[in-house]
């Protein structure tokens, strides 16, 4: 569950990278320790990116990858928001 007010669209980015970045990190063999060491931030920093609890900014989110051997590849689509019943 998300924080109160928050995109519900940009919680599932953030899980999604963070999904992103354990499959890459294990196909590495690479423990969240040894990817807090390459990236130079803490374990728990790692373990908070790949539970999604963590915003990154898209620079982060490339040197945490191209410390796992992986690009990251960014598609931004535009569209109008959609009213709900909160509108």
């Amino acid at each position: 569950m998300g924080r109160p007010g928050e995109d519900p669209e940009l919680r599932r980015v953030r899980l999604r990278f963070g999904e992103q970045v354990r499959a890459a990190r294990k196909k590495a063999g690479l423990s969240q320790a040894q990817l807090a060491e390459r990236i130079g931030r803490s374990q728990r920093y790692v373990s908070f990116i790949e539970t999604g609890a963590r915003s990154l900014p898209i620079e982060t989110m490339s040197m945490i990858m191209r410390a796992l051997g992986f690009t990251v590849e960014v598609e931004i689509k535009i569209r109008p928001i959609r009213p709900t019943s909160r509108d």
